[in-house]
């Protein structure tokens, strides 16, 4: 089995759902695909120690959401047997993205006063 990729669901918008493939960079360990044999397992990490994805991802996908939509943001897993498995997010990242999207709005409306 293969994992095809990793997909943020994003809740609807409009009556439809919006979604954004996570990409990887070298240094965040494993990459897609990735094959897995019996037993084995892939790790997937996302760096944020400086809040710089949880900004990004908020800034890009999550301004338009109310807070109480973040929760039912979800991590789908998608596989080369046709199989996805959607993943809830731990308060902890939830809690996250929710301050990083109050910063990224609090930076934009600080941009808008300047200009």
């Amino acid at each position: 089995m293969r994992i095809e990729s990793l997909i943020w669901e994003l809740p609807k918008q409009k009556s439809e759902w919006r979604h954004a493939y996570q990409m990887f960079n070298e240094s965040d360990g494993e990459h897609l695909p990735k094959q897995l044999v019996h037993g084995e397992r892939a790790n997937f990490t996302l760096s944020d120690e400086d809040y710089s994805w949880s900004l990004r991802f908020a800034g890009q996908f999550l301004k338009e959401l109310k807070d109480s939509e973040i929760s039912g943001v979800r991590l789908v897993v998608t596989t080369s047997i046709n199989q996805s498995v959607k993943v809830k997010l731990e308060q902890e990242l939830i809690n996250r993205l929710k301050e990083a999207k109050e910063f990224a709005r609090k930076q934009k409306s600080k941009k808008d006063a300047a200009n």
